[in-house]
């Protein structure tokens, strides 16, 4: 037997939520919780401008930074990416950061020729993809709890850079000390300016 309001269906016969007005924040959470619903949703959109253009992240468990269409004018050089820590105006130029990275390369088509390698460093400047000169890049960085200070990783960077037939893509699992985030920095060394776009996702 269907449950009714004042003569609306609110649980139909086959045990179905039908015609919910609204819920509140504590069985919104709960619900949250329990796995119904959630996922991923658009936060912001932007572009990618300037020699060191900045993207604010959210404070949410989850953050996905998608890059896609951006390069940089200019000679060959690598891009990378650096951060500021919660209460702070500037990016942090300490050593404070640490990756664990596989890299690799591929010339001209899968059956090509390639490099690759694996490897920890402890830096600052994070490489986000080595050359991006003229040549469309696109990937994602993902954080994990991007505000914590009990968490100790950040997630991974994945990106692919596409030029006629070659290709090539940089995998990057980053470690960070116990200290939240709220906004990364693109730049590189040779102070060349980028162009793209850029979309922000929580979950």
């Amino acid at each position: 037997m269907a449950l009714q309001i004042n003569g609306t269906t609110v649980v139909n016969n086959s045990r179905a939520l039908q015609n919910i007005a609204s819920v509140d924040s504590t069985t919104a959470a709960s619900i949250t919780s329990a796995g119904v619903g959630g996922g991923w949703s658009q936060q912001s959109t932007g572009t990618l401008s300037g020699t060191t253009p900045q993207i604010t992240i959210p404070n949410a468990d989850f953050v996905r930074i998608y890059l896609f269409d951006w390069r940089h004018s200019g000679g060959t050089t690598g891009s990378y990416v650096r951060f500021q820590k919660v209460g702070s105006s500037s990016v942090d130029t300490g050593f404070n950061y640490g990756e664990n990275y596989i890299e690799y390369f591929q010339s001209g088509n899968t059956t090509g020729s390639g490099t690759g390698g694996v490897g920890k460093t402890n830096t600052t400047a994070l490489t986000l993809m080595d050359t991006t000169n003229n040549i469309n890049t696109h990937g994602f960085i993902e954080f994990h709890f991007p505000r914590s200070t009990s968490q100790n990783s950040f997630g991974n960077f994945r990106m692919i850079t596409t030029n006629n037939n070659a290709y090539g893509w940089n995998t990057q699992f980053v470690h960070r000390n116990t200290t939240g985030i709220d906004k990364l920095q693109i730049f590189n060394f040779s102070s060349l300016s980028y162009a793209g776009n850029y979309e922000v996702w929580t979950a």
